[in-house]
């Protein structure tokens, strides 16, 4: 028989200090600086991570190995949330 194992990572932010980490259930596996002072929200499409932060006002596309910004994009209007 056949077993499927699957570990679920979460990316989480971290507000304290605006970092990005990945963690599973216990254990952070991989953090980076966000690319803005302030992050609000995190979306992952199954390659990138996205973020937005409301001190940039911007959208950010990440890479989600190291954090390295792909692209940026400015929010239609302040304080941007919500991403899903």
């Amino acid at each position: 028989m056949l077993k499927l194992l699957r570990v679920i990572f979460y990316f989480v932010l971290i507000l304290v200090t605006p970092h990005i980490a990945l963690a599973d259930s216990t254990t952070v596996v991989l953090s980076f600086p966000s690319p803005g002072p302030s992050p609000q929200d995190l979306a992952w499409d199954g390659n990138y991570l996205w973020c937005v932060d409301d001190s940039t006002d911007s959208l950010y596309k990440l890479d989600p190995s190291d954090g390295a910004i792909i692209s940026a994009f400015p929010t239609p209007g302040p304080e941007p949330r919500g991403l899903t």
